[in-house]
């Protein structure tokens, strides 16, 4: 991918990254949790549910999971924040960069054909009798999600610890309408955009590491080294030929 592709790509990708983490700290504020991961009592939040209530429980233990000798409960509540957002991102990102291969249903990308939505929305509207556009939206993920965790489980786990907090409306349709529409079909194709992605997303995260000076955990290593980049997604599916449809 040419500099030119590329300083386009860094550009959306850094303006998923806020709307992604801007509205998953949303949702956690919502929830109770300060901006250092601190929660405020259950009695002053009246408008929590049952379920929100078992929700956050869960997302502490996993805050928790981030937490090592040297991490600040604001720092693990950070990397939550940034693991969620990432994960939103690579899994649309990678959704996208299959439907153009053919190697699953169009879920990202919108067509007039469809009424503006994709066809996976389409059909399950169709299906299932879904009118409302968020539920549609999110059930038209999910159900990719979860067509494609047989074989890549790793990124696309719905019962992961980075699958409790599911992005609002705004953002996932913003998302979706910067990789849909600001990020040309010839590029989903070149099979190293996964790892372009992975980059810009991090760099922000990485040069707060190094200013920082703290020593490294191990789970910083990735994040320094840039050890893990996820084109073995789109090469894995290319190789393996997910189901086309």
């Amino acid at each position: 991918m040419d500099k030119v592709r590329r300083s386009r790509l860094k550009r959306v990708v850094n303006e998923a990254r806020r709307i992604i983490e801007d509205d998953v700290r949303a949702q956690l504020r919502r929830l109770g949790f300060d901006d250092e991961g601190n929660l405020r009592p259950v009695e002053e939040l009246p408008h929590l549910s049952s379920g929100d209530i078992e929700l956050r429980e869960k997302i502490v233990k996993a805050i928790e999971k981030e937490m090592s000798p040297g991490i600040s409960r604001g720092e693990a509540f950070d990397r939550y924040v940034r693991h969620v957002g990432f994960t939103y991102v690579n899994r649309i990102a990678a959704l996208r960069a299959m439907e153009v291969r053919g190697l699953i249903k169009e879920t990202v990308v919108r067509r007039d054909a469809y009424g503006g939505r994709s066809r996976r929305e389409f059909e399950i509207a169709e299906r299932e009798g879904i009118v409302d556009p968020y539920e549609l939206l999110k059930a038209s993920l999910i159900e990719a999600f979860k067509e494609v965790s047989s074989e890549i489980r790793v990124l696309f786990d719905v019962n992961s610890e980075y699958s409790l907090v599911f992005p609002g409306h705004r953002a996932l349709k913003e998302l979706i309408r910067l990789f849909g529409e600001e990020v040309p079909e010839e590029d989903w194709r070149e099979d190293d955009i996964i790892g372009w992605i992975y980059q810009y997303y991090n760099e922000e995260a990485r040069s707060r590491l190094q200013r920082s000076k703290r020593k490294p955990s191990p789970d910083d290593i990735p994040l320094i080294s840039q050890l893990y980049t996820p084109n073995w997604i789109v090469q894995f599916l290319v190789d393996n030929t997910l189901g086309r449809l």
